[in-house]
């Protein structure tokens, strides 16, 4: 026991300045990262360019990285061998990225998303063909409500898709496409077509003006598409109301729909 103590005394007697000096610098050290996080959180709240919701992540990127200069500043102080250290901080380095590829590609790809705004909380858009409106926008994913769901995507994909905000303009265009029999005339078609989107009133614009066109020659007739100009508000109520009106209509004209209806958002 009291050889113990003889060691114990003669090493804070070799090293004792050492360590408090250590001590000392990990103090100051710590309340110089505090004091530096206050004034990016100060300055990041005057941003306006950048998404508040990525604030939190910054901060901790920041003081994640001063951290660990304090601590290889500290342990190169107490004469540990920087070359040792540095190698053992680059494999473990390595084993978290390899380990969490995938969670870091999603991260990092959240933080594009949150600085580039391709688009904002609570835009209606199309990532990919799933239409539905921005929850929110994660680290890892973004989540959209769609009419029957909420889908998470992963950030990842969302960097790399093809991504339309239809919330920033204010008319949407409604595409219809359809097939009519082959012995059905055209300009007959079309005229009961344009009557039924004048009756809808209101739900439709008249400016641009609504188009009936042939698409094409199918084996099961002659294909037809409509493209009517609506507002951003009345876009869903017009699109559940035009193919019933359609379809009472050519009941009544006698026209034939041989093929499948198809309705196209752009």
């Amino acid at each position: 026991m009291d050889t113990i103590i003889y060691k114990i005394n003669e090493f804070f007697q070799e090293n004792g300045r050492v360590l408090l000096e250590s001590l000392i610098i990990l103090v100051i050290g710590i309340i110089i990262i505090r004091i530096i996080i206050a004034l990016v959180k100060k300055g990041l709240k005057k941003q306006s360019k950048i998404d508040p919701i990525v604030f939190p992540y910054i901060r901790s990127a920041i003081k994640a990285i001063l951290y660990i200069v304090l601590f290889i500043t500290v342990a190169a102080h107490l004469g540990l061998s920087m070359t040792s250290l540095l190698t053992i901080l680059g494999t473990a380095g390595l084993a978290v990225s390899l380990a969490l590829q995938s969670s870091l590609s999603n991260m990092v790809n959240g933080v594009f998303i949150m600085i580039s705004k391709p688009f904002a909380r609570g835009d209606f858009v199309s990532i990919e063909g799933v239409d539905g409106t921005v929850e929110s926008i994660g680290l890892v994913y973004t989540k959209l409500k769609t009419f029957d769901r909420q889908v998470l995507i992963p950030n990842s994909d969302v960097a790399g898709a093809k991504i339309s905000d239809i919330s920033v303009v204010s008319e949407r265009r409604c595409d219809i496409v359809f097939t009519v029999s082959r012995d059905d005339d055209i300009d007959h078609v079309r005229n009961i077509v344009l009557i039924v989107i004048k009756n809808m009133g209101e739900l439709s614009l008249e400016d641009p003006a609504p188009a009936v066109i042939v698409t094409g020659l199918s084996a099961n007739g002659t294909d037809i598409s409509v493209r009517v100009w609506v507002t951003q508000g009345n876009y869903w109520s017009f699109r559940n109301k035009i193919f019933e009106e359609i379809k009472k209509a050519f009941g009544k004209e006698g026209i034939v729909i041989p093929g499948n209806v198809t309705d196209l958002i752009k």
